[in-house]
């Protein structure tokens, strides 16, 4: 039988996200810092994806090389998806369509997961995206839990 509950929090994104959980995690392996190679198997329309994302996770600071099979098969699925939502717009007057919309819809909850893993939608971003807080910014200052009969 599989593990049970949610996925465990890799530590980067606890760091990300100012946890101190992060600084108890001793056993999580580190991905090698770099650019994945893009895989061979890569089809010619889903290269540009491949290249785009790329540049977009390089900026986020969310890159390693051992993410070139996830990204791959992203960037895999997105090229199919594209395909599937051009035959429905060429389709769209003609009963055909209706599986089309099935096989994009399907293809669209499996980006929607990938998505997630790398950070790329809004509410993935949002657990990511904090502000670092200086430590030492109250230090000093008087707080209201320690104002006794005040």
């Amino acid at each position: 039988m599989g593990r049970r509950g949610p996925s465990r929090t890799p530590s980067k994104i606890l760091q990300m996200r100012g946890s101190r959980q992060a600084d108890n995690r001793v056993d999580e392996p580190i991905a090698p810092e770099g650019e994945p190679v893009m895989p061979d198997w890569l089809t010619e329309d889903a290269r540009p994806f491949w290249l785009g994302l790329c540049d977009n996770l390089r900026m986020m600071k969310l890159l390693h090389v051992t993410d070139a099979g996830a990204m791959g098969r992203y960037c895999q699925l997105f090229a199919r998806y594209a395909r599937v939502e051009a035959r429905i717009a060429a389709d769209e007057e003609h009963p055909k369509a209706e599986g089309w919309h099935m096989r994009a819809g399907a293809l669209s909850d499996k980006l929607l997961r990938l998505e997630k893993e790398f950070g790329l939608t809004p509410a993935a971003r949002a657990n990511l995206a904090v502000e670092k807080k200086d430590p030492n910014e109250n230090r000093g200052k008087k707080r209201f839990f320690d104002q006794k009969g005040a």
